[in-house]
């Protein structure tokens, strides 16, 4: 009796650690010009360079979203049209969330 007791806290200490553990999706990358920016919707969509050029990817941007512009940080109402950034994000529930942007400083 005593072995089926301890096999039942086994059971319910892995159940909770899996419950529990965050899930985690791969970040992805992509760089390119902002093509478009909507304010209320928190969102951009950006023209990729390179191997997906011409592609457009739409990013929500999240509560903790980074946005890095030169060295400082900056709010989604500092970017234009027309900036080149270069983004990390992931997908959440089908939808691409940023996690970073860096932006380059025109010179």
């Amino acid at each position: 009796m005593k072995t089926i007791g301890s096999c039942f806290v086994v059971l319910m200490l892995l159940t909770s650690a899996l419950v529990a553990a965050p899930e985690t999706s791969p970040l992805s990358t992509a760089g390119g010009r902002i093509a478009s920016i909507d304010a209320a919707a928190k969102s951009l969509v950006v023209k990729v360079d390179g191997a997906g050029g011409g592609q457009e990817l739409k990013l929500l941007i999240a509560h903790d979203s980074k946005i890095v512009k030169g060295s400082a940080a900056v709010e989604l109402s500092a970017l234009n049209a027309g900036d080149q950034i270069n983004v990390t994000y992931k997908s959440v529930a089908g939808q691409n969330v940023v996690v970073n942007i860096g932006v380059s400083v025109k010179s």
